[in-house]
């Protein structure tokens, strides 16, 4: 599980922001979070390898604004990556990762930056934080509600 809040002081445009990665050096790349525009659409997107170079993943459009602040969580649950923006679950989650492993990666962990997607985030990031412990979906989407109730 991946959690954040964001607030963007703009949105890309025929690119993407990163929010959190483990991306540096080809060869080493592992996996990656951030929000991707395309034609006008925003996606919340993430990445991984399974063996540190050929990119697999999923996004999902979203709306955001500027200046507003958001909750974000993807959860592998099983076979499946739950995307959730302010603890409600995506349209079009889940993504089916199968039994893909996400390549171990030796390169440094980067917030709001990622060289290799060149979007450096343009905004604010806050409580960052990493499970790797097994967690339901629905224990993950009760605890983004959660969240979501302080919001604002």
């Amino acid at each position: 599980t991946i959690s954040c809040w964001i607030r963007p002081n703009a949105l890309p445009v025929n690119n993407e922001f990163s929010i959190v990665s483990q991306d540096v050096n080809v060869g080493q790349r592992a996996w990656g979070l951030g929000i991707d525009n395309a034609a006008a659409t925003n996606f919340l997107r993430f990445l991984y390898t399974t063996n540190g170079s050929t990119v697999s993943g999923a996004e999902y459009a979203i709306t955001i604004l500027v200046n507003t602040w958001y909750h974000v969580a993807i959860v592998r649950s099983s076979t499946n990556l739950y995307f959730f923006l302010d603890g409600t679950q995506v349209t079009g989650s889940p993504f089916n990762i199968a039994t893909d492993s996400i390549f171990d990666s030796t390169d440094e962990l980067r917030v709001g930056d990622d060289p290799l997607a060149g979007g450096a985030w343009n905004g604010w990031i806050d409580d960052l934080s990493m499970f790797t412990f097994k967690c339901s979906v629905v224990v993950a989407y009760g605890w983004c509600r959660c969240l979501n109730n302080f919001h604002g």
